[in-house]
């Protein structure tokens, strides 16, 4: 989804440059450490002129990508937009990392918001590289520059350029680039060109964020190209059988869908308690923004779930708990509720069903 391209030209990426090559004294590092973190007097009115050339509906616009991510699945989404909302000149706004690299995390909203362009970007790593900084921090700083530019290579489609600047990161930190790039191919369901830079991943590093990519790339292909696909993909051993569930969530098929392959086609590739996590989750997308009623799959989800042998394990009373605690935000009736209440072991979650659900999943409204 593109963003409104604002009017940088070069006094913009002046100051920023200007901004990026301030000398802090040690004096100054260390009060802006602390609140209310004040800015070099000689600063201060560089990172206003910054602030001021963003757009003003930069945090709309950062929004905006948000939910093209939510209504439009498969969708590339940067992961800086993930990051929270930018607060001029604050220690919410980066100023920590600030404080330590003399890097304002302006100049990197004013590059995805593109007000910089790509080739202002260029230029603020050339002075990047050329500042004092110790060799550390002056690595962070390019780090933090080159990554941004990245994902305002591959928002406009530009793999190949981006690609030619995750090739410029520092060996430390080149996987940070290739997987922005992996994520952009995930979201698009592009499982060839996903593998081909495989071991550029460094799956060693952050095996959390490998586990999300592995995630996306199931999703995206089923998406894109249906569960057949994306179960392919999970037979490939760096994926594995452990994502088989991704292939059937609601961003590629709605319940009834579900009902019909689980069903046929699709009869026995998952295990039991997946076939309802995806089910259960696919009843919670129809009744969103709230259920005005059960949902018409809430009666078999409650028998299949209830069918569940809670002491088996730890694992499986967790699992069985966590459909229930999930189906709630299908269910519309208070006879319903009550009968899900009674199946539910872990007390927390009981004492959050007290209530039919009222508002937005992610809200934890109640009445």
């Amino acid at each position: 989804m593109g963003l409104t391209l604002g009017d940088g030209g070069p006094d913009v990426r002046e100051i920023g440059i200007r901004a990026l090559s301030f000398r802090w004294s040690d004096a100054e590092r260390q009060q802006f450490r602390s609140p209310p973190y004040p800015l070099p007097a000689g600063l201060a009115p560089l990172i206003g002129q910054l602030d001021a050339a963003l757009p003003a509906d930069h945090e709309a616009l950062r929004q905006r990508l948000l939910r093209a991510a939510e209504l439009s699945p498969g969708a590339y989404v940067p992961s800086s937009a993930y990051r929270g909302a930018y607060a001029p000149s604050s220690a919410g706004g980066g100023s920590r990392v600030m404080a330590r690299s003399g890097l304002p995390r302006v100049l990197l909203d004013l590059l995805l918001h593109r007000v910089l362009t790509p080739a202002d970007g260029d230029r603020l790593v050339e002075a990047a590289e050329r500042t004092d900084l110790p060799t550390m921090d002056r690595g962070l700083v390019v780090r933090d520059l080159l990554l941004r530019l990245v994902e305002v290579n591959l928002m406009t489609g530009g793999v190949a350029a981006a690609e030619q600047v995750a090739a410029r990161m520092s060996p430390e930190w080149e996987y940070l680039g290739w997987r922005e790039i992996a994520s952009y191919h995930a979201a698009n369901g592009d499982a060839d060109a996903f593998f081909r830079n495989w071991r550029r991943y460094d799956a060693r590093q952050d095996r959390a964020e490998v586990q999300r990519l592995k995630t996306r790339l199931v999703q995206g292909v089923a998406i894109r190209g249906g569960w057949r696909a994306a179960v392919a993909v999970c037979g490939d051993k760096r994926i594995g059988d452990g994502f088989l569930l991704h292939a059937f969530e609601p961003s590629a098929h709605g319940y009834d869908d579900l009902v019909t392959l689980f069903s046929g086609d699709a009869a026995g590739v998952l295990t039991e308690v997946d076939e309802l996590h995806c089910l259960v989750a696919a009843a919670v997308a129809d009744s969103r923004p709230r259920p005005l009623a059960d949902h018409r799959g809430v009666d078999d989800l409650l028998t299949r779930i209830g069918a569940l042998d809670p002491n088996e394990s730890r694992q499986a009373m967790r699992a069985r708990d966590h459909l229930l605690g999930t189906l709630y935000f299908a269910i519309g009736s208070e006879d319903t509720l009550a009968r899900l209440r009674r199946q539910i072991r872990t007390p927390r979650l009981r004492s959050e069903a007290r209530r039919l659900f009222i508002g937005q999943p992610d809200s934890g409204a109640r009445v």
